[in-house]
């Protein structure tokens, strides 16, 4: 985890802040996850990986209306991008 807080620190990127998320999701610490989901979507709203994790968090909370809605806009993202 030190690594990718100076990483995002140093270099903010989607793809950093998505590796953290999920990092946090693997410890259980699903709000830190969230946020650095978040984070992601900030700087790229269209990040197909960030909004999939997103998601999956959502789930493991048992939040299923958010968890749906993040689903729905990941697969609206992905269909564009084939």
């Amino acid at each position: 985890l030190e690594a990718l807080k100076k990483a995002s620190i140093e270099s903010p990127s989607p793809q950093i802040y998505t590796l953290s998320g999920i990092t946090f999701g693997k410890m259980g610490l699903y709000r830190q996850a969230i946020e650095a989901f978040n984070d992601a979507l900030k700087i790229d709203s269209n990040s197909p990986q960030a909004l999939y994790n997103l998601s999956v968090i959502y789930e493991h909370m048992h939040e299923t209306n958010k968890a749906s809605q993040t689903r729905d806009r990941f697969y609206r993202i992905n269909q564009r991008l084939k």
